[in-house]
């Protein structure tokens, strides 16, 4: 989420929430009918060991895959993703 579409929604936008550990990546996307769109990923500037992904990250990154129509099967391994990196939230991810 740019920081010209976050604050109407009242939400972060990924630069805010990312801030100067990560780097913006563009990147090419297939969507599911095929079609190939530009977007963007961020990317760890210095990588570390045993990070773990917050309940709130999550909660951003799936809220954003629902605005975008996405599945709930691809919505269903996101959520597996985040709770295989961070098992303490993981009853929380499922709940989201």
């Amino acid at each position: 989420m740019s920081r010209t579409t976050a604050a109407p929604h009242g939400r972060k936008s990924f630069d805010a929430i990312e801030g100067t550990a990560y780097s913006r990546k563009p990147i090419k996307v297939r969507k599911s009918d095929g079609s190939i769109v530009d977007a963007e990923t961020y990317l760890v500037i210095t990588p570390q060991n045993h990070l773990r992904t917050s309940l709130d990250y999550v909660r951003y990154i799936i809220q954003g895959l629902r605005d975008h129509g996405a599945d709930g099967g691809y919505l269903q391994k996101v959520k597996d993703v985040a709770a295989r990196n961070n098992p303490t939230i993981a009853q929380q991810i499922q709940g989201l």
